[in-house]
This record gives structure tokens, sequence and C-alpha cells, in this order.
């Protein structure tokens, strides 16, 4: 009987604390989906029971380990469309992307190239050619785009979510023709981060795990080449990012036309090319590229059987006006005008504003420009010498049909 009271009561405590048992965790970091690096995540258990004498709590020990360093990046190039340059193009610009899409911060070892890729087809063309002198470099945001202010050759303590942009560049050969391409390469090589200004040590992967250490694992994806050949397809879990770009050589452009301008039958209304009717000139040297380009000097020989009108005949009424050298209808004391622009010209008809008042020289059939000192209303030499990207100069002039 002794014996049954004691275990009933045993067995009154062991339905009490099952029924009461509850397990609460508690842990110091939030999950470690992308958590940081060297974040340590502790985790103890708690235990609430009640043995017949009131609610009691318990702790467990507690156990720790620490998030690991998964290094992950992206490299893309920047804005889907090849560099436009010229022949002889000092310091021509690609620009690239890097992204860090690890955990932790990093220091990238940056390699530009553009040799290598013969045959390669990268947005659209077929490298043909290598750009000489690349280097590489980094925005340092103070101006965007690249300039003499971005002179680091790494990136350096680049946080996780972090990008920068980055610049290869490259000189063009002179000997280039329109349409001869060149790609370049960007490769970006993880490294550890920890002092600024120092370029880190190089990131290798740890075979063992311990729970109190940051071991490095590398979780850069495989992918597959993309259409456009600025991504040629990336190997996995190597650390390394690579993309592509292209300089694509677009010559400047250099087109002359003739039109009617008056005669003096009929002056500018149905204009025929008859013997002492005039027509008028328009060269256009227009830079689809996207640098500026420098201008030295245009020469256009006329043919004997043309007079250069040294006043610039505007051709309006009447007829009788329509002779060389008239003053009533002159634009120019030079007998040239020049209008610059946006796009590929040529401008409208001149007007007096336009006239050149200096830089033209004329030497019997023979007509020279020089664009260091060719100034206008609007135009203050040496402007004139240096087209922009994407602007024209044209240069216009007229002659009397012998």
């Amino acid at each position: 009987m002794k014996w049954h009271t004691k275990n009933t009561a045993s067995l009154k405590f062991c339905s009490l604390l099952l029924a009461s048992l509850t397990l609460v965790f508690t842990q110091a970091s939030a999950w470690a989906l992308g958590t940081n690096a060297g974040t340590v995540i502790s985790n103890t258990v708690t235990l609430d029971y009640n043995a017949g004498f009131g609610s009691t709590t318990l702790n467990s020990n507690t156990v720790s380990f620490t998030v690991d360093n998964k290094v992950n990046l992206v490299v893309l190039e920047a804005n889907s469309a090849v560099t436009s340059v010229v022949p002889g193009q000092s310091n021509a610009v690609t620009t690239f992307t890097i992204t860090n899409n690890g955990n932790a911060t990093q220091d990238y070892l940056l390699t530009g190239t553009a040799a290598g890729f013969n045959s390669v087809s990268v947005l659209g063309g077929t490298d043909n050619f290598d750009a000489t002198g690349c280097n590489t470099f980094v925005e340092n945001g103070a101006v965007l785009g690249f300039d003499a202010l971005d002179t680091a050759t790494f990136i350096d303590e680049l946080a996780a979510n972090g990008s920068r942009t980055v610049y290869v560049v490259c000189n063009i050969p002179t000997t280039q023709v329109n349409g001869d391409q060149s790609i370049t390469q960007l490769t970006a090589t993880t490294r550890a981060a920890g002092v600024g200004g120092v370029l880190g040590a190089a990131v290798v992967q740890a075979p063992v795990n311990t729970q109190a250490g940051v071991e490095v694992v590398f979780a850069d994806p495989l992918t597959s080449p993309n259409l456009s050949g600025t991504d040629p397809g990336q190997l996995a879990n190597d650390a390394i990012g690579f993309a592509r770009d292209a300089f694509r050589v677009a010559t400047i452009t250099i087109t002359k036309t003739v039109t009617p301008l008056c005669d003096p039958i009929n002056g500018p209304s149905a204009s025929k090319n008859i013997p002492d009717a005039a027509v008028r000139y328009a060269v256009t040297i227009s830079n689809p590229g996207t640098t500026s380009i420098s201008l030295n000097t245009i020469v256009d020989t006329l043919a004997g059987t043309l007079l250069f009108d040294n006043k610039l005949n505007s051709g309006v009424a009447p007829a009788s006006n329509c002779v060389a050298g008239n003053i009533a209808n002159s634009l120019s004391n030079t007998g040239i005008a020049a209008v610059t622009g946006i796009g590929a010209g040529p401008s409208a008809s001149p007007t007096a504003a336009d006239a050149v008042s200096a830089g033209v020289t004329i030497v019997g059939q023979v007509i020279s420009v020089d664009f260091n000192a060719l100034s206008t209303s609007t135009i203050t030499a040496p402007a004139a010498a240096t087209l922009a990207a994407g602007n024209y100069i044209t240069v216009h002039f007229n002659a009397f049909v012998r």
C-alpha cells in the first residue's frame, strides 16, 4: 500500500510536468539569409515547467555560430551600346558596373583588355582590331563620366550590395576605317577587404567549417552567354566576374552639295545653270562619334569654269542683282558663311549672322578655311576647331558659271 501511494504520486508529478512543458528559443540575430559575414548567431532553449509547486524556468547552455562569407559578384556592360570612336583617338572609354552580391565588404582586382577577341561578336559587330594601351579606372563619384579625377585602379572596400562604375580606357590606332570594331573586356577578381587604400589579399575557400570562424564560400553563379555578347558566360564558384563592350569606328563624314541660287534671267525663281548663273555650295563635316574631333583646314579648288563670289550673294530678287560681287545682296564680305549645329547637317541657308569674318584665304581658284581662326558673330575662334560629338559644321559659298 505504501508503495502504491508513492508510485501514484510520482505518476501525478510526471503528468503535471508533461502537461506544462514549454520550450522557448531565443537568438541574438535574425535569419542568416543576407546576414553580414562575421555575425554571431546565438541560441538558447528555456524550459518552463510546473512540478506542482508553481511555474519554474530552466535555461540550457548557449550555442553559437558565425555567419560565413558568401562571395558573389556580377560584372555588367553599362549601357548596351558600343562606344563610337575615330581613328587615332586617345582615351576612348567603355563603361562597366560591378556589384557586390555577397554578404561581406570586398576589394576587387580589375583587369581591362582589348586583345584576344578576334572574330568574336559583341553588340552587333565583330572584332577585327585591337585597341591599344588599355587601362582600367574606377569612377570616384565627384563628376559622373570618366575624367582626370578617376585614378583608382582597383575597387576598395565595396560593401555588400554596393556597386561601382569602372572604365576600360584605350587608344584607337590611326589606321582603322569606318565599321571596324575592337572588343574590350573587364575582369573583376574578388579580394579580401580590410585596409583602406590597399588591395586586399586573394580570397581562398575553406575546406572545413568552424563554428566560430568566418569561412569563405564562392557562390557566384554559372551563366549562359547572352544574345548581345556582353556576357560571354560566367563560370560558377570562382569569385571572378567579367563582361564585354566594344569600340566601333565611326569616321567623320564630309559631304558637299550644290544647289541653284539665281540666274540673271529668272532670278531665284526656277533658276537654271546657265552662264552667269550662281550656284551655292555647302560643305558639311559631321561627327557621329561620342568624342570631340579637332578640325584643321578644308581646301576646295574650283573648276576654271567657275568664278568665286566674294560677297556671298543671297540670291533674292531682282534678277539684276544676280551678279558676282553684288553688294546689295551680300551676306558676307569674305564670301564665306559657317553654321554649326546638332545632328548630321547640313544647315539651312545661311544668313548675314553666319558670315565668316576671319579664317578664310582665297588664292585664285583655291578656297581655304582655317577652323582654328574661323570666326562669325556666333563662333569665336578657335571654337570651330573642335567639333563636338553628334555635331556638324557647314561652310557655305557661292560660285558663278562663267
